[in-house]
């Protein structure tokens, strides 16, 4: 199967899906517009839903326990149970256009769309550890692999697989969609989001 290869799409469940994360049986699916989290089964059949505290949430990534997403605009991370949407911390402002952010085990990865980086933060402090550069000039959604970081890029309608050591380049493929958001993988694929077109992808990087 070539690099990109879009395996199964699906109709998103509202009209603007921002990002989407995987917890190891189900997917979350935020939408920045109506302001709701999703819960879909791997068809992307919604199984429920719950409204989200602030206006225009943005970015999502679950860590087994909590949703962490993005208030839009204000730079700041949310923390929510995953079992009953409950705020469990809110940080400081951290930047002005926080565009996406991943888990990988132990820390946070977040996409700084205002200086083009990707910054390794502490979920404990919020505290920003360091950066690599962003592929492109406006990294949006993130997606860990157990090794290696995958970023979107609307401008260049592509996504990337990055060192997360470096931000060096490894591979590329241009997305199926007309405007790239939300990333997650499954252990196996990738999963993404397109907000102009209002679908959901699974996509083979074998």
């Amino acid at each position: 199967m070539a690099l990109g290869t879009v395996m199964r799409s699906f109709a998103a469940p509202s009209n603007q899906p921002d990002d989407i994360a995987f917890d190891g049986s189900n997917f979350w699916l935020i939408d920045n517009n109506i302001n709701r989290m999703y819960l879909l089964n791997t068809d992307a059949v919604e199984l429920w839903f719950y409204p989200v505290k602030f206006a225009n949430m943005r970015a999502l990534a679950i860590d087994g326990f909590s949703l962490w997403s993005v208030v839009a605009l204000t730079g700041r991370i949310l923390q929510n149970s995953k079992f009953h949407g409950q705020e469990v911390r809110l940080s400081g402002m951290l930047g002005a256009d926080i565009t996406g952010i991943e888990w990988d085990g132990s820390h946070l990865w977040v996409s700084d769309d205002s200086n083009n980086l990707i910054w390794l933060v502490d979920p404990v402090s919020f505290t920003i550890l360091r950066d690599i550069p962003a592929p492109g000039n406006s990294p949006r959604g993130l997606a860990w692999d157990g090794s290696s970081l995958w970023v979107v890029n609307p401008n260049t309608q592509s996504i990337y697989q990055v060192s997360p050591e470096t931000g060096a380049v490894i591979r590329s493929f241009v997305t199926p969609g007309q405007d790239p958001s939300g990333l997650t993988w499954d252990g196996r694929t990738l999963w993404h989001t397109d907000i102009a077109l209002d679908r959901i992808y699974q996509i083979g990087v074998t």
